[in-house]
């Protein structure tokens, strides 16, 4: 949610990087395959690359099928040095909640992934 980096942004305390949760779940070929999608993609790169490399400190791929896979490894040539930053899980869900949990504080991860809203602050 973009509103929560905003608001956490202040002069004591500046957020300059981010971790983006992309869910792939349902993601169809006929959707990564689309000659126009890909071409509107790749004009749109370079125009948000700065700020993607600049801003994303880590970009967690779930419920990665196999067409999400193709997708995302066509586009991490072109993505450079930003998709080193790139932590791509398929669906099993026992695998992706485990890196999830080691990546994120807990009450970073959405309720529907399995946070729960008992578990207290240190």
């Amino acid at each position: 949610n973009i509103y929560c980096i905003i608001e956490k942004d202040t002069a004591d305390s500046e957020v300059r990087q981010a971790v983006g949760l992309l869910d792939c779940e349902g993601l169809k070929v006929l959707q990564v395959t689309d000659l126009p999608t890909i071409a509107f993609l790749v004009r749109r790169i370079p125009i948000y690359f700065d700020l993607g490399s600049q801003a994303i400190g880590k970009a967690i791929f779930i419920n990665v099928n196999h067409a999400a896979e193709v997708f995302l490894n066509l586009f991490r040539p072109v993505l450079g040095g930003i998709a080193e930053n790139f932590e791509v899980y398929g669906n099993n869900k026992a695998k992706w909640m485990r890196e999830l949990r080691r990546l994120l504080p807990e009450e970073s991860i959405p309720s529907w992934y399995g946070h729960s809203s008992k578990i207290s602050s240190p």
